[in-house]
């Protein structure tokens, strides 16, 4: 069996099996069943040239003729439902070209199979086919917004063309010692692989990516051959050792060439797209050495804008209160300031699994599902590509953490064209958002190592103060008493009462500060929150501040234990509803909660969370003391020490939860601690009940 008939083997078992890979799918639709019955053509088509061979039969022959017809005919169907052109006039050209195909069979079904008037109308019938076919593809692409759907089909249109000079040469006899048949075949495979990706996956192998592989192999094959050449010119013979020279040649020349001859292509043929791709290879880099995440984004979005491929980019951070995604930079027409998560819920969980969502894409997505009745899904791609236009997007990619948490969305569009972006450039669009995700976790982790040094620095200097103040302190005091004697008049006694006084509360906030100072440790223990507040709140009904606020608790049903020590979380929640009592300053509301939660963003999605609110109806947080409101020694009480807060911030963070803060200035204030649950069991009295003094 010679190579040309080893060929056609190979491309007719291939040809079947691409035809069943795009048929035997759960959506098929009309395209998948006209590109299965074009394949399964050229198998055939194929396979009579390995029964020729086999046979020696003339009858394969005129059967070979047939099906070139058919396939030419099969291809003009194909490529008019791929590009779902239903104009009248192509219509009219299709049932032309069936009539036309019936008289040549007609003619190949006589004794005139082998007349040359026969051979003649076969290969006007495949030319003038291919013409209406290369014909159709050619308006499309000019009716077309899309940039990656017009470089498709002009891709497909000069890869039909070929494909289909290649299947007439095929059929003509060979001319002299050159057998272009053999060819046909191979390339004719290629290119149905290729058609096939298109119709399964809405594009062909990226152009990118093809061009350059193609470029490549194609030096390397010419290395390769030069090289056996050259050697088997020079000795004059053909041996094993001479193939494996050439062999280590190519490798040793494999990755130089590689590099050089894709970009070479690449700057050839798609300019921009390369262009594109230098600048966000350059804003990664500038990324990895920032760390603040203002600074990121603004080199983010300067770099895309600089591309001149985006009209639009913008890039949300979620919210120091984790409820939500705030804008951080952009350009273009302003994007919306806030993204809610409930109202982008289906974006967020779509772009969570797939990485990056292409507007395009999800169109004809949508499309495929209404066209199934597949109403529930299509609903959820309809809100996800309403969110889209909202957020002047065309590509959407997930920005995230090490931990896969989502802390970030970025958003590009190039309004100019419709499906401006091809998946080689969406894929640059991932990994810049890949930098801008290790740089926030960077920012995160320098935090916490300045956080570290400033508490070792604290620690360092509560050890001196305990010796250096609390000593001389003491005796300031017992001084003071001992001055007290009955002899000392009124105003003397006040003024040793005021030292006394003094005295005691510099202590105090000694001590406050070792406290702080001093490293906090989580010991993995837990504690029945419901039952911890209850008698946090008796505590509280004792103080003299509480006579006048109204004080009430609420306890939702099946409350489980939480992951911190019920100590700590008692001096948490003191601090704050004291902070409360105090603002309330002897009227109004102060009122306790303990619910369940669901996880927020950025919180772990796979665990149950317990949300404590302490909320009062007093005056507000300022908003000019709200970014400072945790920062130590930072207060706004006469006699406060502005460490409370600070504590109780570090005690629940030390317990994996957080401290979020409500506020409006006129209307109160609500402070949220939020703590990972460790069992679904409630505590002895989880009633859901309400109590109020």
């Amino acid at each position: 069996m010679d190579s040309r008939v080893q060929v056609a083997t190979f491309v007719s078992l291939l040809s079947l099996a691409i035809a069943g890979h795009v048929y035997l799918r759960r959506d098929r639709e009309a395209v998948h069943r006209a590109f299965a019955a074009f394949s399964i053509g050229v198998a055939f088509l194929q396979a009579t040239t390995v029964l020729h061979a086999l046979t020696k039969s003339a009858v394969w022959l005129r059967a070979g003729s047939m099906a070139t017809v058919g396939v030419a005919l099969l291809a003009m169907r194909f490529f008019r439902a791929f590009v779902r052109d239903e104009a009248a006039r192509t219509r009219w050209l299709g049932g032309v070209a069936t009539l036309a195909a019936l008289g040549v069979l007609v003619l190949l079904a006589t004794p005139l199979h082998d007349h040359i008037v026969t051979r003649a109308a076969v290969v006007a019938f495949v030319l003038l086919s291919f013409y209406a076919t290369l014909t159709t593809l050619h308006r499309s692409r000019l009716a077309t917004r899309s940039r990656r759907e017009a470089e498709r089909i002009r891709f497909l249109t000069l890869t039909g063309a070929v494909a289909g000079a290649l299947t007439l040469a095929d059929y003509l006899p060979s001319i002299g010692d050159f057998d272009v048949g053999a060819v046909a075949p191979v390339f004719l495979i290629g290119f149905l692989y290729m058609l096939s990706q298109a119709v399964v996956r809405d594009r062909i192998l990226d152009l990118y990516d093809l061009a350059g592989r193609a470029g490549v192999l194609t030096v390397l094959a010419l290395v390769l051959a030069t090289t056996l050449f050259i050697i088997s010119r020079i000795t004059g013979t053909r041996s094993f050792a001479h193939a494996f020279v050439a062999a280590l040649v190519v490798l040793l020349l494999l990755d130089p060439l590689r590099n050089g001859v894709e970009r070479w292509i690449h700057r050839l043929l798609f300019l921009d797209r390369h262009q594109f791709e230098l600048a966000l290879r350059s804003a990664r880099g500038r990324i990895s050495g920032a760390i603040e995440p203002a600074v990121v984004s603004q080199i983010a979005i300067q770099a895309l804008e600089t591309s001149e491929r985006v009209t639009d980019a913008a890039i949300w951070f979620v919210t120091a209160d984790r409820r939500g995604f705030g804008l951080a930079a952009h350009f273009g027409p302003a994007p919306p300031a806030r993204l809610e998560p409930l109202a982008i819920r289906g974006l967020l969980d779509r772009v969570q699994r797939e990485h990056a969502l292409v507007y395009e894409t999800l169109e004809r997505e949508l499309e495929r599902q209404r066209r199934r009745g597949e109403d529930r899904d299509a609903e959820t791609v309809f809100e996800i590509l309403k969110n889209m236009e909202a957020m002047h997007a065309s590509v959407v990619i997930a920005i995230v953490a090490e931990d896969r948490e989502p802390i970030g969305i970025l958003a590009v569009r190039d309004e100019r064209v419709r499906d401006a972006f091809a998946m080689d450039e969406v894929q640059h669009l991932v990994s810049l958002s890949a930098a801008i995700g290790a740089a926030f976790t960077r920012s995160v982790e320098h935090r916490a190592a300045k956080e570290r040094d400033r508490l070792i620095a604290l620690g360092e200097m509560a050890a001196g103060l305990a010796h250096e103040i609390r000593n001389p302190l003491g005796a300031i005091r017992a001084t003071a008493q001992l001055l007290g004697d009955p002899n000392t008049s009124a105003s003397e006694r006040e003024f040793l009462d005021i030292i006394v006084d003094e005295a005691d509360r510099l202590n105090r906030v000694v001590g406050s500060f070792l406290d702080y100072a001093r490293p906090s440790t989580n010991d993995e223990t837990s504690c029945d929150p419901v039952s911890t507040l209850e008698r946090t709140v008796k505590l509280l009904e004792a103080e003299p501040l509480a006579r006048g606020p109204v004080l009430s608790l609420e306890v939702e049903r099946n409350v489980p234990h939480v992951s911190m020590d019920a100590e700590k979380l008692r001096q948490v929640v003191w601090n704050l509803a004291r902070n409360a009592l105090e603002a309330l300053d002897g009227a109004g509301e102060l009122r306790i909660r303990v619910a369940n939660s669901a996880p927020l963003v950025g919180e772990p999605a796979n665990r149950d969370w317990v949300e404590i609110t302490v909320s009062d109806t007093g005056p507000g947080v300022a908003e000019a003391v709200l970014p400072h409101l945790f920062v130590p020694f930072v207060t706004t009480k006469v006699r406060g020490t502005g460490l409370g807060l600070a504590m109780s911030q570090r005690l629940v963070t030390s317990a994996g939860g957080r401290i979020d803060v409500r506020t409006s200035q006129g209307r109160g204030a609500e402070f949220a601690i939020r703590l990972p649950a460790v069992q679904s069991v409630a505590g002895e009295d989880a009633s859901g009940t309400t109590r109020t003094r």
